[in-house]
């Protein structure tokens, strides 16, 4: 390859694909907003039905890995609902060990990024689960199906969207 062929305008990078693309990006933000949203405004519904608090934050932050990296292992059900499950297991182990408070909360939401990345099962937004279980102490019984029923909720309903909204990648890319 000779250095006239890197500077002859035939070797130039073509620029009619990126002439649109933030206007691509900007279609591709609103309807990811329309789709966080809903699945945010989602549990909120359900919360408000069954008069219990659904909606958490490590579930909103879930809600935007599902969107924005929807075939990153994170994002896949596994994760999103193992995740979650594991994280409180973890906060719940905790209390039963140790007091509640910032440092158990701390050491629970590192061990919950462990644990979960040694399982397969990678899901940054779990960590916070963990986190709350250990500074608010929710009675599992009650805590758990909420938690494992939102997650459910949330990957449904991106896995709704992805068959519904053209230009989405299907999601997941596996179930389990």
């Amino acid at each position: 390859m000779s250095v006239d062929s890197l500077t002859t305008p035939s070797a130039a990078v073509d620029t009619t694909d990126t002439k649109h693309s933030g206007w691509r990006a900007a279609a591709g933000t609103v309807r990811g907003l329309g789709t966080v949203a809903l699945a945010l405004l989602s549990l909120a519904a359900l919360g408000a039905v069954i008069h219990e608090p659904v909606l958490i934050p490590p579930l909103a932050a879930s809600a935007a890995v599902v969107h924005a990296a929807p075939a990153t292992p994170a994002a896949q059900p596994r994760s999103v609902l193992l995740g979650h499950l594991i994280a409180a297991a973890l906060g719940y182990a905790a209390l039963a060990v140790a007091q509640g408070g910032p440092w158990t909360a701390a050491v629970v939401g590192a061990v919950t990024f462990a644990v979960t990345g040694l399982l397969r099962v990678p899901h940054a937004p779990a960590c916070a689960t963990g986190v709350i279980v250990v500074l608010q102490a929710p009675h599992a019984t009650h805590f758990v199906p909420l938690l494992a029923g939102a997650a459910v909720v949330l990957v449904l309903v991106q896995h709704l969207s992805t068959r519904l909204l053209r230009g989405h990648d299907r999601y997941p890319t596996r179930w389990f």
